[in-house]
């Protein structure tokens, strides 16, 4: 019996070493994310990075459950972060206001974060992001500095002011994942959320 428990107890500090919790100070407020790293990293590996961004009234944690990353991060071998936004809300310019946040910020200095901590590969940077999220992923795209290999946006498109302003200064390859019968973020666009999936 004791074997079966030294046995479960390595297997929880295992995990509870790959998987963190962590926070960063950014305009006046502490940010708060999770992360996993698959084990036996080593120090000479630089690996991807896929920043995860939750929908509206989320957080990171709970979109760290619901997709389940960690477990393709261990068997892949990236590291995946959950950040969390600010009363469960990312400011992707949405047309109807849910946060003044600066998060464009905020996912940049978390980029410069697991670059400086864990060497993730400047090349292999990744965004993806459900509803809300996914207006952030193109955001940062259309918006930010930082180059990103990739995107995914799971039933979220970009508002009107990030498609009429929208300027990237890499060209990025997208994955847009879209019902049609989806009855918040219409496929076919409306004035709450901005253009219509293909446009």
């Amino acid at each position: 019996m004791r074997s079966v428990f030294l046995l479960w107890a390595l297997a929880f500090a295992t995990v509870m070493r790959s998987q963190q919790m962590a926070t960063l100070p950014h305009d006046g407020a502490v940010r708060i994310f999770h992360y996993y790293v698959p084990s036996n990293l080593q120090a000479s590996e630089s690996l991807p990075l896929l920043i995860a961004l939750h929908g509206l009234t989320q957080t990171g944690a709970a979109l760290m459950d619901i997709t389940q990353f960690n477990a393709i991060a261990e068997s892949e071998r990236f590291i995946v972060c959950y950040p969390s936004g600010l009363q469960n809300a990312w400011n992707a310019n949405m047309n109807v206001s849910v946060s003044t946040a600066d998060d464009l910020g905020f996912l940049e200095k978390l980029v410069d974060y697991f670059e400086a901590n864990f060497n993730t590969n400047p090349q292999r940077r990744y965004l993806c992001g459900m509803s809300n999220g996914g207006f952030m992923s193109h955001k940062m795209v259309c918006e930010s500095s930082y180059c990103f290999a990739a995107i995914a946006s799971v039933s979220g498109v970009m508002s009107d002011t990030t498609y009429a302003n929208c300027n990237p200064l890499h060209p990025t390859p997208v994955l847009q994942i879209h019902g049609t019968a989806d009855p918040v973020v219409l496929y076919s666009g409306g004035p709450s959320t901005g253009p219509s999936v293909p446009d």
